[in-house]
């Protein structure tokens, strides 16, 4: 289990400013298999045109070890 928050205001207008945020999971599914789960939100309160002022990134792995 891990999460991470990062927040990024503009000096110079308060208006602008950036929140990212991570989480991800991982469950044993056997000695040498796992499952991870990652989910990624980025916010711009002003983003440039033609990009979303919110973007989302859902995430699914499987890892195993030899």
């Amino acid at each position: 289990l891990s999460a991470s928050a990062y927040y990024q205001p503009a000096v110079t207008d308060n208006a602008d400013h950036r929140l990212s945020a991570n989480g991800a999971i991982g469950v044993s599914l056997t000695e040498r298999l796992s499952y991870t789960f990652t989910v990624s939100v980025v916010k711009d309160s002003l983003p440039p045109p033609g990009i979303k002022e919110v973007d989302q990134s859902y995430r699914n792995g499987l890892k195993f070890v030899f």
